[in-house]
């Protein structure tokens, strides 16, 4: 029943069951909208130093920069799309990382607060949109962050007939490395070291035309436990079909999280034995749900164009291409100011004492008004 199919950064593992499923649907024509890099990036996040709950220190200096193993790479190339394992520096055209950290206050607790905003290579902007009228619309350019290669697998593409249509692309002066610097200051530093691609690449495409199932007859994976339920749906297998696949090679700054990524793994037969463990697991799911709050902040002066991007994609999913050519409204998110000890004390004190004399105020100021109404009465 649905119209389309979106599927945002898939990291796991794509099993013969599940794919079959999303193989099946590619096939039927149905528009499908993949937006797929694999690097997971966390700068300036923090971490919990030390096994005693009671000594913990923070550490909150944290970056990573890994590419994660899924298998969704070698999925798409039978569909004629190759995913990059590279990500895209580019030193000139690109945009500004908020950057947002986890800090101790006065009172030893710990909140966000911006630091700086600062222009690096991570997050390569792209201004040549003539070819990409089904996500350009209403745009003069737009940023992919943390972005890879997307290019056509030609042998495939010839196999089947089909065409690859690269439709948004970097610099000329763009770098490929796979092993990114941790901390985006040291990013201009290695792209200095590194050689020029020397021409525009791909950063998004789609497939359309003929593509056959990355499946065959005698390799379709066990659907259902029901040996006869299983056949029945294996009976409407489709070994080919005309398709309309879009694959961009960003996230867009886009991550989700499920309950169970925040609040961790539970053994709730070793909590019941010992509960005092509940607290140390409720200090982990609290720096998880801080660490996730400000890797979506670091990313907030690009979702001005990775939004409207997002929107025209679905526009084109949905079969209403020429909503993409009007432009979206304003997006954009508040920048987070640093509050300080000394104003954060004073904010909580007038709150404290202002806030309940204010009140008494206002009902005094009611108690009057309704005495010398009562007193204007004549009986």
């Amino acid at each position: 029943d649905m119209a389309a199919l979106v599927i945002i950064e898939p990291t796991g593992h794509f099993g013969d069951a599940t794919w079959y499923e999303v193989d099946q649907f590619i096939l039927s024509g149905r528009p499908v909208v993949m937006l797929v890099s694999g690097w997971d990036v966390s700068l300036f996040n923090a971490t919990l130093k030390g096994d005693d709950f009671f000594e913990q220190d923070t550490d909150f200096d944290r970056s990573v920069t890994v590419l994660k193993r899924g298998n969704i790479r070698e999925r798409l190339k039978s569909y004629g799309v190759d995913v990059g394992d590279k990500m895209v520096l580019q030193p000139k055209l690109n945009d500004q990382l908020e950057i947002i950290k986890l800090a101790k206050n006065a009172r030893g607790g710990v909140g966000l607060a911006a630091d700086s905003v600062d222009k690096t290579p991570l997050l390569p902007r792209v201004t040549d949109l003539s070819r990409a009228p089904i996500v350009g619309g209403g745009l003069s350019s737009v940023t992919l962050p943390y972005a890879v290669t997307i290019q056509g697998v030609a042998s495939r593409l010839q196999e089947v007939g089909a065409e690859f249509k690269p439709i948004l692309h970097s610099t000329s002066s763009a770098r490929l490395h796979d092993k990114v610097p941790v901390f985006p200051q040291s990013a201009r530093n290695l792209v200095a070291q590194l050689p020029e691609v020397g021409q525009a690449i791909p950063l998004a495409g789609y497939v359309q035309g003929k593509m056959q199932s990355s499946f065959t007859l005698g390799s379709l994976p066990t659907l259902v436990d029901d040996a006869a339920e299983d056949q029945k749906r294996k009976a409407s297998f489709r070994k080919s079909g005309d398709i309309n696949l879009l694959v961009i090679g960003s996230a867009l700054g886009l991550e989700g999280r499920s309950v169970q990524d925040i609040v961790g793994e539970i053994d709730m037969a070793a909590l019941t034995q010992n509960p005092i463990q509940l607290f140390p697991k409720i200090k982990e799911a609290q720096m998880r749900l801080l660490n996730w709050r400000i890797r979506l902040a670091q990313l907030a002066n690009t979702r001005r164009t990775t939004l409207p991007l997002l929107h025209n994609a679905l526009h084109w999913a949905t079969g209403n291409p020429e909503l993409a050519q009007i432009a979206d409204k304003n997006i954009g998110d508040r920048t987070l100011d640093h509050v300080s000890d000394d104003d954060q004390t004073l904010y909580a004190w007038s709150l404290i004492a202002g806030l309940p004399m204010l009140i008494s105020g206002l009902g005094l100021g009611a108690f009057y008004l309704r005495r010398k109404r009562l007193r204007g009465i004549k009986i």
